[in-house]
């Protein structure tokens, strides 16, 4: 058994948010929850973002449009890969003039 994985591919979501759009935009810091179901084949759909933190309407809109492109590592269970319901945190910041994009996996054994 293994739950769904972020990924680390081109098409992984951490690659496809443009974090210096981000920067250019004003974004100092920020957070936002994101959830998605995941196919058996690692597409998303049914992808919503919510609860962002002040300021962080950038952060949001972006994830909004790259969620739907990214490509996750499918669960797999029994041997098969199988579709499943992925809860994440996406932190931006900018530390010393560079912007550090970290992308979290909320996720319980159940």
């Amino acid at each position: 058994m293994r739950p769904a994985l972020i990924g680390s591919g081109s098409g992984a979501l951490v690659y496809l948010i443009d974090s210096q759009g981000l920067m250019k935009r004003g974004l100092q810091h920020g957070a936002v929850y994101f959830a998605c179901w995941v196919s058996s084949v690692g597409n998303t759909y049914s992808c919503f973002v919510w609860g962002e933190t002040k300021g962080a309407d950038a952060l949001r809109q972006e994830m909004k449009l790259k969620l739907y492109k990214a490509k996750f590592i499918p669960a797999v269970y029994n041997h098969h890969n199988v579709y499943a319901y992925f809860n994440g945190t996406a932190t931006f910041s900018v530390i010393d003039g560079k912007p550090r994009l970290r992308i979290y996996a909320n996720q319980e054994k159940s």
